[in-house]
């Protein structure tokens, strides 16, 4: 497993190896991969894991958070004002739930910013390592 960086620091970084869209395409590929992991896989959270991919779910908002903050970083079109009104909708969550909503979805944060680093880092090394030509 990669050494943990934050993934927006990773995107902002790459900038500098890979054109846009190239860089968009690896982007996707990372979401996609945080889209298959289960929110059981990582945290473990009895209270709100039942209803894990509902809308107001402090896992499934984590999620999204992370997503936002990914396509935000690589420049994806209007990702800057979603992620703006997704950060207001977080607020207005945290302010009307107990504090258990809050906890649940700053450790599911952490959780998704890790695999979202470890995918991150995967890709671009397999784009920036030489290709093997076999001699046949």
């Amino acid at each position: 497993m990669p050494e943990y960086h934050d993934p927006t620091w990773l995107v902002q970084r790459a900038w500098s190896q890979f054109r846009l869209p190239a860089l968009q395409h690896l982007v996707e590929v990372a979401i996609a991969d945080l889209r298959r992991l289960e929110p059981h896989e990582l945290v473990e959270s009895a209270a709100y894991g039942a209803d894990a991919h509902a809308s107001g779910n402090p896992l499934q908002e984590a999620l999204n958070a992370c997503i936002e903050e990914l396509q935000d970083a690589c420049g994806m079109a209007e990702a800057g004002d979603r992620r703006a009104k997704h950060c207001e909708r977080v607020r207005d969550y945290i302010a009307q739930h107990p504090s258990a909503w809050g906890e649940a979805f700053s450790a599911a944060l952490e959780k998704y910013r890790h695999a979202a680093s470890s995918a991150l880092q995967n890709s671009f090394a397999a784009q920036t390592r030489p290709a093997v030509i076999s001699k046949a």
